[in-house]
């Protein structure tokens, strides 16, 4: 009988309490999860404080930053397209030496109909006046691998000078197709070699185009129904042209010339760098 009653007593305790004999076991258990969950909640605090810190100082800065960069991008390439428009629309290669608030202002004026073609080619001519172009100059001549060419640079700037516009374009004209194929150690094939040499991250496209559609334009003498380009290499090479040069065709050959320098002055960096590297390693 004392047996049963303990027995009894036994499954009503564990009937009475779930975890039963088990209990002890399980109040140490949650007793020491909950001195284990004090103890790092005390450890990780200042860790938490410190994210909050990084978030408020850090994290959130940088995304505005973030955001101010994509404003900046959207606003960079509207300007861009404006530019492109402009550039097309007068016929003229990218001015680059002219600062970007100019040519903002001159695009967004041109946009708004505030200013003609003919008005905006007169503020180019004077932009880059003799000053000027002897700094474009001397940059030219500072080139080593140029110095074959120093007596054409000297004469046709000397040309623009004295206002004999049309010997300085034929002279700088046909430098450019010399100079490619002189990079390039091969003869100039307009159409494949223009893309490797006329490249750059903004304008190079423009100029691009500029050098195919126009100063190397094909074209067949006596066919009324495509007219010569005035800048046509291959017409002032073949005494085609039957138009007056002025400053302005001077100006647009040697912007192109400058930046296809520009171009091979990147190009031969990029070699020098790449063999320092190669031999280095």
């Amino acid at each position: 009988m004392d047996d049963l009653l303990r027995s009894l007593r036994y499954h009503g305790a564990i009937i009475g309490d779930p975890l039963g004999p088990f209990r002890k076991d399980f109040d140490e258990a949650r007793r020491q999860i909950d001195e284990f969950a004090k103890v790092h909640e005390l450890a990780i605090a200042p860790a938490l404080r410190e994210f909050a810190l990084v978030r408020t100082n850090v994290i959130e800065p940088m995304m505005r930053m973030i955001e101010n960069h994509k404003r900046m991008m959207a606003a960079m390439e509207q300007r861009q397209k404006k530019i492109v428009v402009l550039v097309k629309a007068i016929g003229w290669p990218p001015p680059g030496h002219l600062p970007c608030t100019t040519l903002d202002r001159i695009a967004d004026a041109f946009e708004a109909g505030e200013v003609t073609k003919d008005e905006i080619e007169d503020f180019l001519v004077e932009a880059y006046s003799s000053k000027k172009l002897l700094e474009i100059k001397a940059d030219w001549l500072a080139c080593e691998w140029l110095k074959d060419r120093i007596q054409a640079i000297e004469e046709a700037f000397a040309n623009i000078d004295d206002g004999r516009y049309y010997s300085a374009t034929c002279v700088l004209i046909l430098q450019i197709e010399g100079i490619i194929a002189e990079v390039l150690g091969k003869k100039h094939n307009a159409k494949v070699d223009t893309p490797e040499v006329f490249r750059d991250s903004s304008h190079g496209v423009l100029f691009q185009e500029f050098y195919l559609q126009i100063i190397r334009k094909d074209f067949i003498p006596g066919d009324d129904s495509q007219p010569i380009p005035e800048l046509s290499r291959h017409a002032f090479a073949h005494g085609c042209v039957a138009v007056k040069c002025d400053k302005i065709h001077g100006v647009k050959v040697i912007l192109v010339l400058d930046f296809l320098i520009g171009c091979i002055k990147t190009r031969r960096n990029e070699l020098a760098e790449s063999i320092v590297s190669a031999i280095e390693t």
